[in-house]
């Protein structure tokens, strides 16, 4: 898929640049501009899948130490910005001591989908708790809360499967996910489903390079 997505993507940016050209328009070239940079954020997601592909034999050699709290912090300041209409209140908690072995833009897809989630579906509030783990204190535990509709006990662990349809789920948690599953298989990780005490889900993922799969 993101092979076939390469040459659409290519043509729609070529297009975009045309337009942007063209207009004297301040405004309409401020929208060319948001589209523009999302063309590019595809086009990075992209790449990183394909070389996941290639690379998914190789964890070993691609594992580097990485502090997970400023990537955490990274990600939520991005999104707050992004859904900065909605204020949500966040509860923070981040070991600065936490690290993660591996490629840093598996660990950025993990976060940026399971917060953005959070962001995404909490009605106001989220809470984020990161510690570090595994007997050598060299990976880490992250839990994600909010306060959103939730996800139905019955449907909690259907949402971590591989090829779950999309259009099943119930509003507030979609395929990404799946997507998080397959990378945290990758590393021998484990992910769960729960209810959280704010009143939506709750998102464990730990992740210790004790059980990076070689």
């Amino acid at each position: 898929l993101a092979h076939s997505l390469k040459t659409p993507l290519a043509v729609v940016a070529g297009v975009m640049q045309s337009l942007s050209t063209k207009t004297k328009d301040s405004e309409v070239n401020e929208q060319l501009h948001a589209v523009s940079e999302q063309l590019e954020r595809m086009n990075q997601i992209v790449s990183y899948q394909l070389q996941r592909a290639v690379q998914s034999n190789q964890k070993g050699s691609l594992a580097k130490q990485i502090q997970v709290a400023p990537a955490v912090e990274k990600v939520l300041d991005a999104l707050s910005k992004v859904y900065t209409e909605k204020s949500m209140k966040k509860e923070v908690r981040l070991d600065s001591e936490a690290t993660f072995s591996g490629d840093e833009r598996d660990l950025m897809e993990v976060l940026g989908n399971v917060l953005d989630n959070a962001f995404k579906y909490g009605s106001s509030k989220i809470a984020v708790v990161l510690e570090k783990s595994g007997k050598q204190g060299n990976g880490f535990e992250i839990l994600i809360e909010d306060d959103g509709p939730g996800i139905p006990k019955d449907k909690q662990e259907y949402v971590l499967q591989r090829g779950a349809r999309a259009d099943t789920l119930i509003q507030g948690q979609g395929i990404g996910l799946a997507v998080v599953t397959d990378i945290i298989n990758s590393y021998g990780g484990e992910i769960r489903v729960e209810g959280s005490v704010l009143g939506g889900a709750r998102l464990v993922i730990i992740l210790d390079s004790d059980s990076l799969k070689k």
